[in-house]
């Protein structure tokens, strides 16, 4: 039986986002997931009503075979939680101690739902998906332990479920999107159990730093302690190890980009990965061996090609969601790009330029000094430029050179377009890392110096003898 695949956090998203709790309307959300469920469990066939009488059907490790049967747990989750949160706005306008309690035996109901899929989830489903379950329960189940004041516990589960999300944002720069934005709503929780429990540093740390800080420093070889309040997180640890996934402050901004003295932090492991083959290949080029250069700018291509893709993925989730670190996705892949424009400009240009200058060698214009005009205006000889015979052939190699030079200037043109166009996607702090206004002025400076060379050479193509008293 093959593996189901399906998208747990853009599910959810979207469902929250389409029906009610864009305006926060819990009520509506509620209706909808409680319509939806008896739809999907006809469609699952695991209805539970009929004119017969009510007959219970849970979702098993036995049955469970499709997404269908993973909808009716996020669903039967999701109705639980939206309940909840309705309960909870209602007792902090009326404070009654019952509607308290009613609220947690909600989150208790939901995290019971989303532990079911979460537990069953890795028989039928592929890794990430599993995973992505595992996350969602431990949401669900950091809320239920906040609002039980069971701080380590609440402070564990949210730790975790950011360390799998930003795994799992590896992936994909949708999967980043959509799963921090459901993250945010845990911030104030990662915030109040870390003061609560005298977490050092918190107080100035964001709640992406804390939570990783706790994983690390409270959570790895303490299996023991854990795992009384997550029962899976033996398993959940070993799913995570097969990822092959570093760790750091920031798991999601994992992977580096040091370019111009700065540095850009970007999710992709695909990405990452060729931009360093292309730069292995760029240290490793030799001018003389055409083969590998040709290697060395197809690396780099696809290195602009990969990155279009994720920012085009990210700038998608954007419509969905907008977070401050999905823009700092958006910014960092934007980066890359004019990373992967510019070396590929530099390529061309170098190229361009040691053509030019061997074609000028041979024909015996160089611009180390003056003397190289003056001995053109002195000399004039039949097939030279400044040959007394109107009808002697000129110098093919002179218009090949200002044909070269030109061709640079076309391309450094292109290059300013390219970073003006780029740097209206990128946010000011990536500007001032990468120093964009610094590339610009000196594509500018470089074209002014080649467009001096290119007059240079046009001139000895074009002079005459009449010229010559000049």
């Amino acid at each position: 039986m093959a593996l189901v695949s399906f998208d747990i956090f853009e599910y959810i998203h979207d469902s929250r986002q389409a029906h009610g709790l864009r305006a926060q309307d819990y009520t509506r959300y509620r209706r909808f997931c409680a319509h939806h469920l008896r739809t999907v469990r006809k469609a699952a066939k695991l209805p539970q009503g009929s004119t017969a009488g009510f007959s219970k059907l849970n979702v098993t490790s036995e049955n469970a075979s499709s997404t269908l049967h993973v909808e009716v747990q996020l669903l039967q989750a999701e109705r639980a939680w939206a309940y909840a949160m309705d309960l909870r706005e209602l007792h902090s306008r009326t404070e009654e101690p019952r509607q308290r309690q009613h609220v947690v035996q909600r989150l208790k109901a939901a995290v019971k739902a989303a532990h079911t899929l979460a537990a069953i989830a890795p028989g039928f489903c592929d890794a990430r998906t599993a995973l992505a379950a595992a996350a969602y329960w431990l949401q669900m189940q950091s809320q239920l332990r906040f609002e039980l004041q069971q701080w380590e516990a609440a402070l564990d589960s949210a730790a975790l479920a950011r360390v799998i999300t930003d795994r799992l944002a590896q992936a994909g720069s949708s999967h980043f999107a959509l799963a921090h934005a459901m993250l945010e709503a845990l911030d104030p929780i990662v915030r109040l159990a870390a003061y609560q429990m005298r977490v050092s540093g918190a107080q100035h740390a964001t709640p992406a730093a804390i939570a990783v800080q706790w994983y690390d420093s409270n959570m790895k070889g303490a299996e023991d302690r854990v795992s009384a309040t997550i029962p899976e997180y033996a398993d959940i640890s070993a799913a995570l190890d097969k990822l092959s996934a570093p760790t750091g402050e920031s798991v999601a901004f994992a992977n580096e980009l040091h370019w111009r003295g700065g540095t850009v932090s970007f999710a992709s492991q695909e990405l990452a990965a060729q931009v360093d083959r292309a730069q292995g290949l760029l240290k490793a080029a030799s001018g003389d061996n055409s083969d590998s250069l040709d290697e060395m700018v197809a690396a780099y291509r696809k290195v602009g090609k990969i990155a279009r893709r994720c920012h085009a993925e990210s700038a998608v989730a954007a419509q969905k969601s907008q977070t401050a670190a999905l823009d700092a996705l958006l910014s960092a892949y934007a980066a890359v790009q004019l990373y992967s424009v510019c070396v590929l400009s530099a390529i061309d240009v170098t190229q361009l330029f040691n053509e030019a200058q061997s074609i000028a060698h041979t024909c015996g214009a160089t611009t180390n000094s003056a003397d190289a005009l003056l001995g053109w205006l002195a000399g004039p000889c039949a097939g030279s430029p400044l040959s007394d015979d109107k009808n002697a052939p000129r110098q093919p190699g002179l218009a090949q050179v200002v044909v070269c030079y030109d061709k640079i200037r076309q391309r450094l043109t292109a290059l300013q377009r390219s970073v003006t166009e780029m740097e209206a996607k990128l946010l000011p702090a990536v500007r001032r890392e990468i120093r964009t206004q610094q590339i610009a002025d000196e594509a500018v400076a470089a074209e002014a110096y080649y467009t001096c060379l290119r007059n240079y050479y046009s001139a000895l193509l074009h002079a005459s003898p009449a010229c010559a008293q000049y």
